[in-house]
């Protein structure tokens, strides 16, 4: 068997360099077709990751009501986690919000006017990271339903955005995937059959002095 496999590895070997124009073209041919068909799977897995990204950055936010003592928020933050569609629970204390707005106004060049306010008036709130952008429902009912929340933010236009703009780049990716793999397979195949055309005639000489297909 390894001589045999010895044998076959030489003889194509010497095939190779006895017309090595075709070869090499074939080779080169092939060659760059799967590196295409590579580097077209590898912008489609980052392309699929960043989507994926794109979805996760989707939340529930909730504003509970001024003096909701810590037990009930960490009994809230618990029935959320403890559902499915839920992947995390962010509490934001009012102090945590007012820095926040304090923040963004700064990076906006804009004016601090929270030195003219008497008090904080921005709501502690629970963040909810959700698995999937379309799993908004289940948790903004839940939210709706607890007489410590204040007010859940509607989300349900920017998730289905969100969702119609992934899905059709997905599908679009994978048309492509599709598109470039049958491209590639079809330069290859015909890269074959051109260099068996171009030993056609040593090919036939073979099989008439009995070498097998």
């Amino acid at each position: 068997m390894i001589g045999f496999l010895a044998f076959s590895l030489r003889r194509a070997w010497q095939g190779f360099w006895r017309n090595a124009a075709m070869s090499l073209a074939a080779t080169a041919t092939m060659t760059l077709m799967l590196l295409l068909l590579a580097g077209f799977w590898i912008v489609q897995a980052g392309l699929l990751a960043g989507l994926e990204f794109v979805e996760q950055k989707v939340q529930v936010v909730a504003d509970l009501n001024d003096g909701t003592n810590p037990a009930t928020v960490d009994q809230l933050t618990a029935e959320l986690l403890a559902m499915p569609e839920v992947k995390d629970v962010t509490y934001v204390s009012k102090d945590e919000a007012l820095q926040r707005f304090k923040e963004d106004r700064a990076n906006q060049g804009q004016e601090d006017l929270t030195s003219y306010l008497s008090a904080n008036p921005l709501p502690a709130s629970l963040e909810v990271s959700l698995r999937s952008a379309t799993d908004y429902g289940p948790v903004s009912d839940l939210l709706r339903a607890d007489p410590n929340v204040a007010r859940v933010k509607n989300i349900a236009d920017l998730a289905n955005r969100v969702v119609t703009v992934t899905d059709f780049l997905r599908t679009f990716g994978l048309v492509l995937l599709a598109i470039v793999g049958a491209i590639v397979l079809f330069i290859i195949i015909n890269a074959i059959r051109l260099a068996v055309l171009g030993r056609a005639e040593e090919i036939e000489v073979m099989r008439l002095v009995g070498a097998s297909d």
